[in-house]
């Protein structure tokens, strides 16, 4: 997952560079997408395709009725966003700038910076918009809706990978498909937005900083943080799940080093176009300030949101807290509990703009634990 993490990050950054150059033009990004494809294809090939085709197959046919069961209920689910996906774009964000700032850039040739309230967020970080600007160019948002909706099954990927790691793989199956159950996953699956690319990315990071991938990690925060700089909020947790396994202090330091890395050209684009590298953020423009630490707040999120979560979460949350005081000489399973906790009090201290949207990168996490404290280890 990490390779193909990597090749998104490539392909995104290589649109961005081309925008930089002024060449934002089909047959560039033709040039572009051809040779990364054929890239893929030869990296694909050393995995030996055809054999971890066979490999899943025989999984698959190993399933026992219940873990048949969750997969039918899964494939249904994503049938049923793909049908959506496949419609007009009709999210608010998309239309505002998701969609409409690669729609503009296309007609000039090159990125650009259009200064006022109206497209504030031309500024920022925008991996997955990188993506869509070769569908666009095709002439089909269509193909910009799918690209994310493709996120959503790569999110359910490595969500099943974490899983994996506690649960069996029919027990991971329910995982994954409690996942999907959420409106507000279902919803993003629909739409032209970027929340399930930043959910995908640090999931990822979860995943292999679990595995004791430390710098693969990192290099997965920075393009999460690459496609919504909120992500950046992760990197504190990850210093204090460091401290917890004592690791040596230099890896912090050195994982917060490459994630800025990766994020570093994004940032110097902002800075000088606007004097700000968080632009909008730390200016007048942004006025979404306003952080409440009203603790209801996270029973309104998960019951009452706009952008529904399912209410399972809350409703497990006193069996999860003595799953996890039971399990507290288990470091992998107390360094996911950790991680969860640390997750929902940023997303508490950060305004509640976003809904149900902002808290779907924890998600997968409090799935995993959900799932584990019905269940038990495997």
């Amino acid at each position: 997952m990490f390779i193909l993490a990597l090749l998104i990050g490539l392909y995104s950054y290589s649109i961005f560079f081309l925008g930089l150059a002024h060449q934002l033009f089909k047959p560039q990004l033709s040039v572009i997408s051809i040779l990364l494809l054929l890239f893929t294809v030869y990296i694909s090939l050393s995995y030996r395709p055809v054999l971890l085709i066979k490999l899943f197959v025989n999984k698959l046919y190993r399933l026992n009725k219940i873990g048949t069961v969750f997969l039918f209920f899964l494939i249904a689910q994503l049938l049923i966003n793909l049908i959506g996906s496949l419609g007009p774009e009709l999210s608010f964000d998309a239309l505002w700038y998701h969609l409409t700032l690669p729609k503009m850039w296309l007609s000039q040739g090159h990125l650009s910076f259009y200064p006022g309230s109206v497209f504030k967020y031309s500024a920022m970080p925008m991996l997955t918009e990188m993506l869509y600007l070769p569908a666009l160019a095709l002439g089909s948002e269509v193909l910009a809706k799918f690209i994310h909706y493709l996120f959503g099954i790569l999110t359910l990927i490595v969500t099943f990978k974490l899983s994996r790691k506690y649960l069996s793989i029919h027990y991971s199956l329910l995982t994954i498909t409690i996942l999907s159950s959420n409106l507000v996953f279902s919803w993003l699956q629909i739409t032209a937005n970027i929340d399930l690319a930043r959910t995908f990315f640090e999931t990822l990071a979860l995943y292999l900083f679990l595995d004791k991938k430390i710098y693969k990690s990192a290099v997965s925060l920075g393009l999460a943080a690459s496609t919504k700089l909120l992500a950046l909020g992760s990197l504190p947790i990850y210093w204090i799940l460091a401290w917890r396994q004592k690791i040596s202090f230099k890896y912090p330091i050195y994982y917060s080093l490459l994630t800025i890395t990766i994020l570093s050209p994004w940032l110097l684009r902002s800075y000088l176009v606007t004097g700000n590298p968080v632009y909008p953020f730390l200016s007048p423009l942004y006025t979404d300030t306003r952080i409440s630490l009203n603790p209801t707040d996270l029973w309104t999120v998960f019951t009452r949101s706009a952008d529904p979560v399912n209410p399972v979460y809350i409703i497990s949350a006193p069996f999860i807290l003595f799953f996890l005081i039971r399990q507290n000489r288990s470091r992998g399973v107390a360094n996911l509990g950790i991680y969860t906790g640390l997750a929902l009090f940023v997303w508490f201290i950060t305004p509640r703009t976003g809904g149900g949207r902002f808290i779907l990168p924890y998600l997968p996490a409090l799935s995993v634990l959900y799932l584990l404290s019905s269940r038990g280890q495997r």
